[in-house]
């Protein structure tokens, strides 16, 4: 009986003595909590003339990298860490950490150098920084190459200066080509010079030929027409001769094949009969050899 009733006392006090522990009175004001029915000042508060305050961690305690970096302090009791473009922060020192940008900048047509929190990007002759990290190819075309008969061809880093057929580059300006000075062209005619071009006029009786610029006479196409027949036929009578040759050494050598064989045959046709020749008589009538 007794064992029962001080369970039951237990019971009813031990609720008692909790909640008084976990609950303050008078209530706590902002920015406190209750521990063991007593009000403190809640992380990142402090008290100070019995009121909680905010702590400035940036002044009293500053864990950031204020070498590089910046500490934020909040009213709400906390801060921050920030550091500037160009570094990185390290999560368990809040150290800011130099990004090494040349890892991935300037890397086909330029050179790149590294320095504290940013970087310089030195691009190769034809190409430009446009974009901040990255060399872009110049189009020398848009301003080079615009004189008369130019034409103009951009590549990676360069470009080329070219002129229009007809015209050759004489101290960086295309000049006509006067074809007529070339003794070879217009032979047997009247070359006129054009604005890069020619016209070749053939006499009467000559044809121009577009591929050599030769005039030739029509007589010489006749001769040179039946050279082409003379040759044409000597050739098929080369090879018909050639054709002749090879059948007779082959019957040549087809009738020595039978030849042999023949005489094969006839050599073996003898050797039997030989052999016949040699028999001789028994006194019991049989044949021995």
């Amino acid at each position: 009986m007794d064992r029962f009733l001080i369970s039951i006392a237990v019971l009813l006090v031990v609720p008692i003595i909790a909640s008084s522990s976990s609950t303050c009175d008078p209530a706590c004001d902002d920015n406190e909590v209750c521990v063991d029915a007593a009000c403190e000042c809640e992380s990142g508060y402090e008290d100070i003339d019995g009121t909680c305050q905010d702590v400035n961690e940036c002044v009293d305690d500053n864990p950031c990298d204020t070498t590089v970096g910046a500490c934020f302090n909040y009213p709400e009791g906390s801060y921050t860490c920030t550091c500037p473009n160009g570094y990185t922060m390290d999560p368990d020192t809040y150290i800011c950490d130099d990004i090494d940008e040349c890892e991935a900048k300037c890397l086909d047509s330029g050179n790149c150098t590294n320095s504290a929190g940013s970087y310089d990007c030195d691009c190769n002759s034809g190409y430009e920084e446009l974009q901040k990290g990255t060399c872009s190819d110049i189009d020398e075309c848009e301003t080079e190459c615009h004189g008369d008969h130019e034409i103009c061809v951009n590549s990676d880093g360069g470009y080329e200066c070219t002129c229009d057929e007809g015209y050759e580059n004489v101290e960086s300006i295309c000049t006509d080509i006067d074809e007529c000075e070339d003794p070879d062209f217009c032979q047997g005619g009247v070359c006129e010079n054009l604005a890069g071009t020619f016209n070749c006029s053939c006499n009467e009786t000559f044809t121009l030929d577009d591929q050599t610029g030769i005039c030739y006479s029509s007589q010489r196409q006749k001769n040179d027409s039946k050279n082409v027949g003379l040759i044409v036929g000597l050739v098929a009578l080369v090879l018909v001769i050639i054709s002749s040759a090879l059948a007779v050494i082959a019957l040549i050598i087809f009738k020595k094949k039978n030849r042999s064989e023949k005489n094969i045959h006839e050599k073996s046709d003898s050797a039997d009969n030989l052999k016949m020749s040699t028999k001789e008589k028994k006194p019991d009538g049989n044949y021995a050899w």
